[in-house]
């Protein structure tokens, strides 16, 4: 092993638009993250749709290259050249999605390009995304898609030195197609973890989002976009109905951007039940998103429970403390990597009690990034 003193890693993803793509978020925060423990990291992004020209900037302290998503391959592969000869990178840790690197996630070319360039560097994968048509109403066309993308992921996960995922879903089809071991990374929240709130500060924070008539209200907070498969009438059913044997009100409370959920959050705000109310409270700093996930007693997941590790809001939520819940859609495996929470933290939404809503728990706060941090270095076989 190599000391840190002697150590660069070059981290390549597609884009690096800050809050406009979740894994170049990602990538900045645990390259800020590498930096500060003494491994020199600069990023890569290799196919920015923000970028309108090749870009050097430094992003969280950071050195930082963002190339044009229209760049042509041959522009890309010169500028990553440059890179390599004037970094010396020892390392290169790539994070993978297919659809960020070709609009349909075929990037063979691309990947076929960057192992003729990296020239033998050790190349680890983190494998953010795998392939599509994972799920059981995935029409044929996806499917037959999602096979192409395996194919070319398996092409090239033989010639990687290390590979990684964030849930147990994603390790165990990974482990079909490569003879590699595939690791558990575990993701960290897309929001850093401030000072924690004191009571006082939480109050004030409900206070400016509950309704005045329903102040007393327990807060069950949607960060981001709410998923397709959501079963959005479901759950809120349940919810009233156990919150009516508790003797609670309930309000769900939206922040940041919902995308392509916006009308699926219009449906559900629009529903009558008699112990839910809805607020949406839209985009937000960093800073305010920290204080409103400090302040609220319930995260919701609308991503299906056995992916909610690779889901950047789920992660800030449960970091700090609050109890999540959520649906399975087909396995009935938690997609956490093992003891990465307190046991129950995570609630599937049917097993919900009355008694979980009379007095909601609060568990131990875990910033998870020092932990990814020191779990790639090792990967890495830095010491």
């Amino acid at each position: 092993m190599k000391s840190d003193s002697t150590t660069s890693i070059l981290m390549l993803c597609g884009s690096l638009e800050p809050g406009r793509d979740g894994v170049g978020d990602y990538t900045r925060r645990l390259a800020k993250a590498l930096n500060l423990s003494g491994v020199k990291t600069t990023m890569l992004a290799l196919a920015d749709k923000q970028a309108e020209t090749p870009a050097e900037e430094v992003q969280a302290d950071v050195p930082a290259i963002r190339l044009p998503y229209s760049a042509s391959l041959k522009q890309k592969m010169e500028q990553l050249a440059k890179l390599i000869q004037r970094e010396q990178p020892e390392h290169v840790v790539l994070q993978y999605v297919p659809f960020s690197f070709h609009p349909k996630g075929l990037a063979d070319s691309l990947l076929k390009a960057l192992y003729h360039e990296l020239n033998g560097l050790p190349i680890h994968w983190m494998c953010h995304e795998i392939w599509c048509g994972l799920s059981t109403q995935s029409g044929i066309k996806e499917r037959l898609l999602g096979a192409l993308q395996r194919r070319i992921l398996r092409k090239y996960l033989r010639h990687a030195s290390s590979i990684s995922t964030s849930n147990p879903d994603y390790q165990q089809r990974l482990s079909t197609i490569t003879t590699l071991p595939v690791q558990l990374l575990p993701l960290f929240g897309n929001i850093p973890c401030s000072h924690a709130l004191s009571a006082a500060e939480c109050k004030a924070v409900r206070d400016q989002i509950l309704p005045l008539e329903n102040d007393n209200a327990l807060i069950f907070l949607i960060f981001g976009r709410i998923a397709p498969d959501f079963p959005a009438q479901a759950f809120l059913q349940f919810l009233d109905q156990q919150l009516e044997r508790a003797g609670r009100q309930g309000c769900i409370v939206s922040i940041g951007r919902i995308d392509r959920g916006e009308a699926a959050w219009q449906s559900l705000a629009k529903s009558p039940y008699s112990n839910l109310s809805f607020v949406r409270a839209g985009e937000m700093s960093e800073d305010e998103v920290d204080r409103v996930i400090q302040a609220v007693d319930f995260g919701i997941a609308t991503t299906p429970l056995e992916g909610i590790g690779k889901s950047g809001s789920s992660m800030a939520i449960l970091e700090r403390g609050k109890p999540m819940l959520g649906h399975f859609l087909q396995k009935q495996t938690l997609g956490l990597c093992p003891n990465q929470f307190a046991k129950g933290q995570v609630i599937d939404y049917r097993y919900l009690q009355p008694e979980r809503l009379k007095t909601p728990l609060t568990y131990c706060p875990q910033d998870q990034l020092p932990l990814v941090a020191q779990k790639l270095r090792t990967s890495l076989g830095i010491q």
